[in-house]
């Protein structure tokens, strides 16, 4: 709602890049909307590689140099959030109630409005560090737009890095020791879900012995649907166990309506093939088809709206999100 009521590009911004980029994002989205061929995203591009001038790169022959996919992902969401976010949270101020708005209810029931970059992809931790040799506790508080998905040779799977991000040793100064550095150990949960769920798999690595960024070729599988109940906070965590029984309880509910029309059908087929039976056919045959036909609550129009429901489609979270897009680079 926010890009959609932006400034289109070329709205006198001037050398405010970062409004050009939002104007010229709001521009390419209203023009995929309203065309059924492929667009080129040019005016898109321009207006980002003025903003960050390291996608136009160009190497040998004038080529433009690859680049990588999360860090041009991140930018140009950390600009929409610049541009965007004061303005949704203005008109969210002036609306209506949150419970009307539609917000981000983290495990305490506070609400961030969805129409932000904050609501839509902001991913809300918890963090505590405890100091082995001081005794020390603390505890951490930050919004990130992307779970890592740290590679080491024990990961195999998606999950396993994600627990494995989440678990971090950190360098800090211990009041303890009169404001000395000492260890931490850092462990993150998820204390608030976004409607969109942002995942890296981090595939470079610091190399000290060449002081040099290394890539990791490791293969990591990913499922369709993923499920994070695991990585969030116990608050959150009992939250998502309740609203996953609805869920569930929808599903069911489907199964039941489409085993309904499924006897409907059939029982709409039998009727026909003894209404065009010879007169010396059983005698109960029409009857039976007949109370199978008056009996289904369903009909076949409902059929048409029938599905399987997303769990990523519903008014509530469940920890479940279905994968809708991948973003790469052409290379290794």
């Amino acid at each position: 709602q926010a890009l959609s009521a932006y400034p289109a590009a070329g709205s006198g911004f001037g050398f405010d890049l970062s409004s050009a980029l939002a104007g010229a994002t709001k521009d390419l989205f209203t023009t995929m909307a309203k065309s059924d061929d492929a667009v080129a995203p040019l005016q898109f591009l321009d207006a980002l590689r003025r903003k960050y001038p390291q996608f136009a790169q160009q190497g040998a022959g004038g080529m433009y140099m690859q680049q990588d996919a999360e860090e041009c992902y991140s930018q140009i969401l950390n600009t929409l959030r610049e541009k965007l976010d004061d303005g949704a949270a203005a008109a969210a101020s002036s609306s209506a109630p949150a419970s009307a708005s539609g917000a981000k209810e983290d495990e305490e029931g506070n609400g961030t409005d969805k129409r932000s970059i904050g609501g839509l992809f902001g991913i809300d931790l918890a963090t505590t560090l405890k100091c082995a040799a001081t005794g020390e506790s603390l505890e951490e508080k930050q919004t990130v737009y992307t779970l890592k998905c740290n590679i080491s040779q024990d990961v195999n799977h998606l999950n396993e890095g994600l627990r494995l991000a989440l678990v971090e040793d950190r360098e800090k100064s211990s009041d303890a020791l009169g404001g000395a550095m000492a260890s931490f150990a850092g462990n993150s949960r998820i204390t608030a879900l976004p409607d969109y769920l942002s995942v890296q798999l981090v595939r470079f690595l610091y190399r000290r012995d060449t002081q040099q960024k290394a890539k990791i070729l490791r293969r990591v599988a990913f499922p369709m649907r993923l499920d994070v109940l695991e990585l969030c906070g116990d608050p959150l965590k009992k939250k998502l166990e309740k609203q996953r029984e609805v869920w569930q309880t929808i599903q069911d509910n489907k199964v039941e309506e489409e085993k309904r029309q499924q006897q409907n059908r059939a029982a709409k087929k039998n009727k026909t093939s003894s209404d065009e039976a010879p007169s010396d056919a059983p005698a109960d045959t029409n009857a039976n088809a007949n109370a199978s036909a008056d009996t289904s609550m369903v009909t076949d129009d409902a059929d048409a709206g029938a599905g399987e429901a997303s769990a990523s489609a519903l008014p509530f979270h469940t920890g479940f999100f279905d994968l809708h897009a991948i973003v790469t680079h052409k290379g290794r």
